[in-house]
């Protein structure tokens, strides 16, 4: 996306209050939701001593720590610093765009779920999507920051967790 098209998306979702709500929602509300099963299947997991939590926290805890020195080293700009357009929901961070931090997380925490429960896993996967489409909608990445960080949370989930 460029500069006309980030501010055309701006445009369209601002000039609705139930869009911008909609969107709020989704932009803010669902990484959280995403966080919350995390911590809620982890607590499960250690009430019922399943070994299965020793891969499940340390696969997206060490893809994190990986993607934020990536991102620190990388330093790339954001789409707002760049085309000099305001993002959907107000944000003043400067650099740290790539890979998509936000959106590697969601799919890392769906495919550690998937790995205890696949149907619960495939809802949290849906949810990671919607994150996914957010960051770029709302002006905060670049869509190769968001498919990177699905990319890398794919295949570092799918290595340690289901091979």
């Amino acid at each position: 996306m460029n500069k006309t098209h980030y501010d055309a998306v701006r445009s369209w979702v601002t000039k609705s209050k139930l869009r911008y709500n909609t969107f709020v929602i989704i932009y803010k509300w669902l990484p959280l939701c995403i966080f919350t099963l995390y911590i809620i299947v982890t607590i499960y997991l250690a009430i019922t001593r399943n070994r299965k939590i020793i891969p499940f926290l340390l696969v997206p805890g060490f893809m994190f720590v990986t993607l934020t020195l990536a991102r620190k080293m990388i330093n790339r700009p954001r789409p707002y610093e760049v085309y000099g357009n305001v993002p959907i929901v107000e944000k003043d961070k400067k650099g740290q765009s790539f890979p998509s931090r936000h959106s590697a997380s969601a799919v890392a925490v769906a495919c550690a779920v998937m790995y205890i429960n696949m149907p619960l896993g495939m809802a949290a996967m849906a949810a990671a999507i919607f994150i996914c489409a957010s960051r770029v909608i709302g002006g905060v990445h670049f869509v190769s920051d968001v498919v990177v960080g699905i990319c890398y949370a794919l295949v570092f989930s799918c290595v340690f967790l289901f091979f």
